[in-house]
């Protein structure tokens, strides 16, 4: 069963600042350590619960887990 992975807008705004700060574009390492990133989060649709639930689900009406 594949599940639905959703960026928080804070979230995936953190990571376009990451990308630029980083320079990704220029430098292999950083593109490098941002594509395992990309396949970790994305792993999550097929593997979710191999990350703990978020201490934060607690309080939502729904959980949701921490890839950290």
């Amino acid at each position: 069963m594949t599940y639905l992975v959703e960026f928080a807008a804070r979230a995936a705004r953190d990571l376009e600042i990451l990308y630029l700060e980083k320079n990704v574009a220029e430098s292999l390492a950083a593109a490098r350590w941002f594509n395992q990133l990309e396949l970790a989060v994305n792993s999550l649709a097929s593997h979710p619960y191999r990350c703990p639930v978020a201490p934060e689900a607690r309080r939502a009406k729904r959980k949701f887990r921490n890839l950290l």
